[in-house]
């Protein structure tokens, strides 16, 4: 039930149409690039709900990377069965359930991403490989479309997971410092890109208006008691 009750379901009424009576790509909380997305999605097939279903297959993609990097390393490292299986069984009980049931959008970015960023932190195969850099990038992008602030701070761990990825592969050589060069110039002129793009669109279409009375909707309903 908590779906019902946070953001997530404004966005919904807002990409699927309900709202506005079409499809409706801008939403101040996320980017507009998933916006053009879903909304067109929606056109596609309105009888779904593509918002609730891209959480939860993205939360679900997450979950599957933790566990299956989880089963590489404790193969690798020969764990016990126990040490193995048990924190499995733990977030499959007490975890995973609470966040699938209330699917925030401030939290399924993480869960994406940091499944992604867990590939990075196996153990190493003796070489940089673009591949096991690309796609951790390509999934923190993606989670930033959906909330900007969650996809800073997992820049962040993504950074230093690269880091440790170069620094692990290669050692302190050149083609270590030349990896790390391509991946800050590559991902982050993408990462600005994507966001500076949705910032411009969200400049044409919040007018004076808009902005001052979203302020006054923050001071009333978000935290009634300021």
């Amino acid at each position: 039930m908590g779906y019902m009750t946070n953001d997530d379901h404004g966005i919904q009424n807002a990409l699927s149409g309900f709202t506005t009576g079409t499809p409706y790509p801008y939403h101040q909380f996320i980017n507009c690039i998933l916006g053009y997305l879903l909304s067109f999605f929606y056109r596609m097939l309105p009888q779904i709900q593509w918002w609730y279903v891209m959480s939860i297959l993205c939360m679900l993609t997450g979950i599957y990377y933790m566990y299956r990097n989880w089963l590489i390393l404790c193969r690798t490292e020969d764990a016990g069965r126990i040490m193995t299986y048990l924190p499995i069984a733990f977030c499959s009980f007490f975890l995973w359930p609470y966040y699938l049931s209330r699917s925030a959008f401030t939290v399924v970015p993480a869960i994406f991403t940091l499944g992604f960023l867990t590939s990075l932190l196996l153990p190493g195969k003796g070489r940089i490989r673009i591949r096991d850099i690309l796609i951790p990038c390509l999934a923190c992008l993606f989670g930033s479309l959906i909330r900007y602030e969650t996809g800073m701070v997992l820049a962040c761990y993504l950074s230093l997971c690269v880091f440790y990825y170069c620094v692990r592969e290669e050692g302190w050589n050149r083609k270590m410092v030349a990896a790390l060069v391509v991946y800050l110039v590559v991902f982050g002129a993408s990462f600005l890109g994507c966001h500076q793009y949705d910032k411009y669109v969200a400049s044409q279409t919040e007018t004076d208006e808009f902005r001052e009375f979203n302020r006054g909707r923050i001071q009333y309903m978000d935290y009634p008691r300021l």
